[in-house]
């Protein structure tokens, strides 16, 4: 088994503004997450999956996998992507699934087997440029 980094998030987990948006439409699955990093600059990202044939989300005291905490990681050759292969190889190569994992403090140890993922960056802004916002909203 091996763990590759896919994207680290621009923000911790333990400083997200919101829960985490799961949205699911048929075979895709996106999670949305918003927060803060160390210098107090706010983030929001979107994950999302396509061809997704199977998504969890459970508790850390269940396990998690290695370099995941913050941070979406492929792995390769997982005992579950071996077991998807063996119970129906047709499907299996027609999908090509890989297994993607991602654990967020205080929320939850996700695992997401899908055919690809993309990550689009939807906010960023600097403790300036949020006070600027803040200033010219109210």
């Amino acid at each position: 088994m091996n763990i590759t980094e896919k994207y680290i998030l621009p923000m911790f987990s333990s400083n997200l503004v919101n829960d985490p948006i799961i949205e699911i439409k048929g075979m895709q699955v996106s999670i949305t997450i918003s927060g803060y990093d160390d210098d107090e600059n706010f983030s929001e990202v979107k994950f999302k999956f396509y061809s997704v044939i199977e998504f969890t989300k459970t508790s850390p005291v269940f396990g998690i996998i290695n370099g995941s905490y913050d941070t979406l990681v492929e792995v390769q050759s997982s005992e579950r992507l071996i077991e998807l292969e063996t119970i129906n190889n047709r499907e299996y190569s027609f999908w090509s699934p890989k297994h993607y994992a991602l654990y967020l403090d205080g929320y939850g140890f996700f695992q997401i087997f899908a055919k690809k993922f993309e990550v689009e960056r939807l906010v960023w802004l600097s403790k300036t440029e949020q006070r600027n916002f803040i200033y010219f909203k109210t």
